[in-house]
């Protein structure tokens, strides 16, 4: 099963259970008033027919809008080369860096983008005035050590937004870690997310973040103030949860 095959299946069940609809509304990626399909319990599911912005896409740009940065003077690095954040990123900042992880063995770059390993990033220190990223961080295996570098290679004065599944719990709950000869060892029930690079369920969780330690844990990174915010930006019964972290 493909990435579209899935969202159709989700889409036909909301259909038969009446958890589906659609609505009109502004799109602050395409910032003109446009058509949404709406599904899934709470509306979770919610998908921009013009630009394909979901909930998540539409919470960061939220919180990257008001940002106290003048986008034709700062540098941007998304953490990712597809999606509605990278493509308003792109069309926004005059400077605009991104890249991808395609694995130790791939090249250094891979069809002009950059392979990038978060907990090893190769940019030089403060080359960033923002780093974004859209739910990657449960997938890294050392998520403290990817903060650290996004810490290093960012300015100052500069900003962290991204988006990762959290959870009401005290402690982070290790979920899978990697073995010393590049196997898996599961310490919880396997879980696997789609990928646009491998494909539906291909990518390991390792994390299930817990939304008081994360915050913890950029302070410890080296981050002057991070803070767990609730965006509303499509409909104020579905709230959607992006962290901010400010050097």
């Amino acid at each position: 099963m493909n990435r579209y095959s899935k969202y159709l299946k989700e889409i036909a069940k909301s259909v038969f259970d009446g958890s589906f609809s659609m609505r009109r509304c502004l799109c602050n990626a395409c910032e003109r008033r446009t058509w949404f399909l709406v599904s899934g319990a709470q509306s979770r599911s919610i998908r921009c027919l013009s630009c394909r912005a979901t909930a998540i896409s539409l919470a960061s740009l939220d919180r990257i809008r008001g940002l106290p940065l003048e986008p034709t003077q700062s540098h941007a690095y998304e953490l990712s080369y597809h999606g509605v954040v990278f493509n308003w990123l792109k069309n926004h900042y005059s400077k605009f860096t991104w890249s991808e992880y395609f694995g130790p063995d791939a090249p250094a770059v891979v069809n002009g983008t950059r392979n990038e390993d978060v907990q090893r990033l190769s940019y030089p220190d403060a080359s960033f005035d923002l780093v974004t990223s859209t739910e990657v961080f449960e997938h890294v295996p050392d998520y403290r050590r990817g903060f650290r570098e996004v810490r290093r290679v960012l300015r100052d004065d500069g900003w962290f937004v991204f988006t990762v599944p959290l959870f009401e719990a005290t402690n982070t709950q290790c979920v899978c870690r990697l073995r010393s000869d590049g196997s898996l060892e599961w310490l919880a029930e396997p879980e696997y997310h789609d990928s646009q690079v491998t494909g539906v369920a291909t990518v390991p969780v390792f994390w299930r973040h817990s939304r008081q330690e994360i915050v913890a844990d950029l302070l410890a990174a080296g981050f002057s103030h991070a803070e767990v915010t609730e965006s509303r930006a499509f409909v104020r019964s579905t709230p959607q949860w992006v962290v901010v972290a400010r050097c």
